[in-house]
């Protein structure tokens, strides 16, 4: 199931931060990525000490936590369905910096489901599983119905 979901993913290759999902229900969903010397951004950002920035975080933490989690919630890894995400609030903190290479865990657990939109509080784990940056948004898919 977790190979469905992510190829349902509204996204290409150079912007998806989704490598597996370990663990999904209605409540809790555990994912993975790691950032690669070769990720696009990682010259540039910054040039003389290779940082990830929060924004890609941010986005990375969205795919697992939130996209993947409604597209179970709604079982649009069943089907065809075209949809894409809206985020509408973001909260977010930084404890420690993302190192390239590092496998990351995402684990995001449901606040509410309503009116069509997830509130998750979502946290990131270094591979020594120290814990490095919490955010805590809502989100909803727009789904095309036809």
């Amino acid at each position: 199931m977790s190979k469905k979901i992510i190829e349902r993913l509204p996204y290409l290759n150079s912007f998806l931060f989704v490598d597996d999902i370990s663990y999904i229900d209605d409540n809790k969903i555990t994912g993975h990525y790691t950032f690669t010397p070769e990720t696009f951004f990682y010259k540039a950002h910054f040039k003389h000490l290779p940082v990830t920035p929060g924004v890609i975080l941010i986005e990375m933490m969205g795919q697992i936590g939130m996209v993947s989690h409604l597209v179970y919630i709604h079982k649009l890894h069943e089907n065809k369905k075209v949809f894409h995400p809206i985020l509408s609030s973001v909260e977010c903190e930084f404890h420690k910096e993302i190192k390239v290479n590092d496998k990351l865990t995402i684990k995001a657990k449901k606040e509410y489901y309503r009116k069509g939109i997830l509130k998750s509080k979502i946290e990131v784990y270094d591979s020594s599983n120290e814990f490095c940056t919490t955010l805590i948004a809502q989100l909803q898919l727009i789904i095309d119905e036809q």
